[in-house]
């Protein structure tokens, strides 16, 4: 019996890995990858910017990736010492609805998280996957910012 466990706990753990591989991101260029095969267009904005326009494969744009920051003295760490925050605001053309998601990584990452939440169907915005996107995501870092205004604030006069 303990041979037989071993033995499905091995297979299962064969098969969780194997699928975990059959999906393969990938940047050529400007052009997003799932296991070689054209997905989207990720294209870069001008400039030193850091902003994203996401593109179906006709080059028509469906959402908008802004690199925004700021500074948030909570987040102060040793590697953090400006306590900066970074983070995307994405706005979808398709229907103006925008969310918030956290700006870690290069260009691939970026295009791992489209992918993975499966915001591109048939070259046009996945309206399910884009509402459920939203919804988790909604606007947190900027009720993180709004929230920092909202202590107590100390006036020392001399």
């Amino acid at each position: 019996m303990k041979k037989l466990f071993a033995l499905a706990i091995l297979v299962l753990g064969f098969q969780t890995f194997s699928s975990a591989q059959k999906t393969k991101v990938t940047v050529d260029d400007d052009t997003i990858k799932v296991n070689e095969i054209p997905y989207a267009i990720l294209d870069k904005s001008a400039g030193l910017g850091f902003d994203f326009k996401v593109k179906n494969l006709e080059g028509k744009d469906l959402f908008f990736l802004k690199f925004l920051d700021f500074n948030n003295p909570s987040r102060i760490t040793s590697g953090n010492p400006k306590g900066r925050v970074t983070y995307f605001e994405a706005t979808f053309f398709n229907d103006g609805k925008k969310c918030e998601v956290d700006a870690t990584g290069g260009k691939k990452s970026v295009a791992k998280m489209i992918v993975e939440n499966e915001l591109v169907l048939n070259n046009a915005v996945n309206e399910q996957a884009e509402n459920t996107f939203v919804l988790i995501n909604a606007m947190k870092f900027t009720e993180e910012r709004n929230n920092m205004n909202n202590g107590n604030i100390i006036i020392i006069q001399r």
